[in-house]
């Protein structure tokens, strides 16, 4: 199952079963699997100007492309493996002035009349991201949760927060690609439906599955539009 889901609040909108005998005759098949199918998720939002935000099992510079010219629609997105036309190479040597945690560097380059831009970010290692959109100025920065142990021994360890400078392009993609996982956590690892009903039938499990799905958005839907009620877990 491929999906995608709101980000303001966390609703699963669109799912998509995926299978290797008829992927080929799909809408945007041309593509290939990866960008075809966010290009067929995203299709009703045409026109309307939102960004989608993808990791990197969907993000490249040809779904980048293809999501501004033909839908209209704005992208953000992890580069791992699908790099063809960009510059990986450069940006995971990139020598920083600066060294240290939270620095960027940010290309443009025009890919098919589209302003293409790709972000290299220095955390632990440097992630690699490709947008048409947002900016390089600076964003909300990343607070890692840290503790500081007692030097005597004695007490307990205080919490306190390290913050790493983001952009706003690096900001916006991490703050909306972690919402498909929160999602599949709470339908995964609270409501467990799949574990819960034991079956040898592949659509009682996908009945489950999808039955989780219409749970988990029922009570995220609950908190976003009446975030003052009390909830039960």
């Amino acid at each position: 199952i491929k999906d995608i889901c709101d980000v303001e609040t966390g609703i699963m909108l669109r799912l998509e079963l995926v299978g290797n005998q008829h992927q080929a005759f799909k809408e945007f098949d041309n593509l290939g699997k990866s960008a075809g199918v966010l290009m067929r998720l995203a299709k009703p939002w045409k026109g309307s100007g939102r960004t989608v935000v993808a990791d990197s099992a969907f993000s490249s510079v040809l779904a980048a492309v293809s999501l501004r010219k033909d839908l209209g629609l704005y992208f953000l997105g992890m580069v791992k493996t699908a790099h063809k036309s960009f510059p990986r190479e450069y940006l995971n040597t990139y020598s920083y002035p600066d060294p240290g945690k939270g620095n960027s560097v940010t290309l443009k380059a025009e890919v098919d009349n589209v302003q293409v831009y790709a972000v290299g970010w220095n955390d632990k290692k440097t992630k690699t991201i490709v947008t048409t959109c947002s900016t390089s100025l600076p964003g909300t920065p990343h607070k890692k949760k840290r503790w500081a142990n007692p030097r005597n021994g004695q007490g307990c360890s205080k919490i306190y927060y390290k913050e790493v400078p983001r952009t706003e392009m690096v900001a916006e993609y991490f703050d909306g690609a972690q919402t498909v996982d929160v999602h599949n956590h709470i339908r995964q690892g609270n409501i467990k439906l799949e574990e819960a009903i034991g079956t040898h039938r592949w659509y009682v499990r996908l009945f489950c599955t999808i039955l989780g799905i219409c749970i988990t958005d029922a009570f995220l839907a609950y908190k976003a539009f009446h975030p003052s009620q009390p909830r039960s877990t």
